[in-house]
């Protein structure tokens, strides 16, 4: 489908998930959101989708094909699938244009998947084929272009570091995740490797942090079961049933990662608690697993590798309340939802005072948030309709390119990435290639800064980083990005 940038009349006024979210939205974002859509701003917004990395893409947006390994096929539709289906959304929509010259924002179509290795290096390479090869690109730098990024940590490697700063200039669809992360998770590849450069992987100011896209309609191949929403079940391994609008248990929880501290600490807390309201496990069946979201009031977040979690926008839809377990933890559109009418915040470490929290929160309050914000979460891929995330990224996507340009905090001086060597691909038994490396330098502060080699292999998704000798700094770069909270300050906490 081909819609030009005058092709303004399907675009409503005002879409539906406006009023859907009004109640849970920030007050200055849904003021900003109204006027964004009937002001006239919205008919003339224009997006184009940079196709230079990825010309076929339109083979692949529901899901990888041919053969690949198993897991990238059943992991796409819950949490990598937003790289195709924001572009497919787009492409069926009054707002995509098929002129660069006519586009406001551009988004950069790039397909990666996950366990055919080379995550890192093709994100990279395809920043390298776009400064080259790309006229819109080129036109501007980048600056109104965005990358979805939906590996475990957007523009860096999986453990953290942040071996790509020319990233640091565009714009990034991504979790959220603030500062402060790496006393929490992946302390074993840290303590392995070195701490590395201390640059943050994501920053709200110019980044937009998305929901995953597990929650989509129509369901795509590989996606799992989605009941409906508010469905109530019974308590797992029960056999008695509750009635409507009744939730049996306080507090539902399942999942280990051994990388993640917060995963440990509510295990060892509250696995074995003697509470009958209390449920936590390492594991459930999938069907007892929907269950017990559909019978809990509360269910606790932690993330596993990083806060890129399907989890959010499943208890949203199946309507059991968040409570974060991490301060670092930035939840989807946290420039649009006021998340301390929707969710709760604790710390892992106080994970046995949880069931005493959870007794003093306003459930009724957050069921109620809970409720209207689930709609933000949706990926509506049939067209269209004013619903789901679409139109509130849209907004978002305006608000990013209005502001200054981004600031870099580092310099990017080397790389031996090659333009259009193939870096993804398999073993048979569905395994990452693990030959071949690619290298970068880059300068933090400047120039004449300190300087860091990073290395990554074909493979694995680790970053290796050393630092070179320190010759000074230069103003023009700064120290803190805006946007970005300090450790252990979250904007959106209610501060228990």
């Amino acid at each position: 489908m081909e819609v030009t940038g005058r092709d303004t009349g399907n675009i409503p006024r005002q879409p539906v998930v406006i009023d859907e979210i009004a109640g849970v939205a920030l007050p200055s974002a849904l003021s900003s959101l109204r006027n964004f859509y009937s002001s006239g701003a919205a008919s003339n917004f224009r997006v184009y989708l940079d196709e230079t990395c990825h010309p076929d893409w339109r083979t692949d947006w529901a899901g990888p094909q041919g053969r690949v390994p198993r897991n990238d096929q059943l992991w796409w539709p819950s949490k990598y699938a937003a790289q195709g289906f924001i572009p497919h959304m787009l492409e069926n929509s009054p707002f995509v244009t098929s002129d660069w010259r006519e586009a406001n924002a551009s988004v950069v179509v790039l397909l990666v998947l996950h366990l055919s290795g080379a995550v890192a290096i093709r994100q990279q390479q395809c920043l390298k084929q776009l400064q080259q090869r790309s006229p819109s690109f080129r036109h501007d730098g980048g600056r109104r272009h965005f990358f979805i990024f939906t590996n475990d940590r957007g523009p860096c490697c999986i453990d953290g570091r942040y071996k790509d700063v020319d990233f640091m200039r565009h714009h990034i669809m991504t979790h959220g995740e603030q500062t402060g992360w790496r006393g929490e998770t992946l302390h074993q590849y840290t303590a392995q490797l070195g701490v590395g450069p201390q640059l943050p992987c994501h920053d709200e100011a110019k980044d937009i942090t998305i929901p995953t896209p597990n929650v989509h309609f129509p369901r795509v191949a590989f996606a799992p079961s989605l009941l409906p929403a508010g469905r109530q079940g019974h308590r797992p391994g029960s056999n008695q049933s509750k009635g409507a609008g009744e939730r049996s248990l306080l507090l539902f929880f399942a999942g280990s990662h051994p990388a993640s501290a917060c995963r440990k600490a509510l295990l060892a807390g509250l696995s074995h608690s003697p509470s009958p309201r209390v449920l936590v496990r390492e594991s459930l069946p999938a069907d007892q697993y929907l269950e017990a979201m559909q019978t809990a009031r509360y269910c606790p977040v932690c993330g596993g590798y990083a806060p890129w979690t399907p989890r959010v926008s499943e208890l949203l839809h199946y309507e059991c309340v968040p409570i974060f377990l991490s301060e670092y933890t930035l939840p989807p559109l946290p420039r649009v939802l006021d998340w301390r009418v929707i969710s709760a915040q604790l710390h892992y470490s106080r994970v046995r005072e949880l069931e005493r929290f959870a007794d003093g929160l306003d459930y009724p309050t957050l069921l109620a948030g809970v409720k209207k914000a689930r709609r933000a979460m949706q990926y509506h891929l049939s067209g269209y309709s004013g619903r789901g995330m679409l139109p509130l990224l849209l907004h978002q996507m305006h608000e990013r390119v209005s502001g200054p340009p981004p600031r870099p905090l580092a310099l990017a001086l080397h790389d031996d990435v090659d333009l259009d060597h193939n870096y993804s691909g398999s073993t048979p038994s569905g395994r990452p290639k693990r030959t071949g490396v690619v290298h970068s330098t880059y300068a933090i502060g400047g120039l004449n800064g300190t300087r860091w080699t990073c290395s990554t292999p074909k493979g694995p998704r680790l970053c290796s980083c050393k630092p070179q000798a320190t010759q000074g700094t230069d103003d023009r770069f700064p120290r803190t990005t805006t946007g970005v909270s300090k450790p252990g300050h979250s904007r959106w906490s209610h501060g228990s």
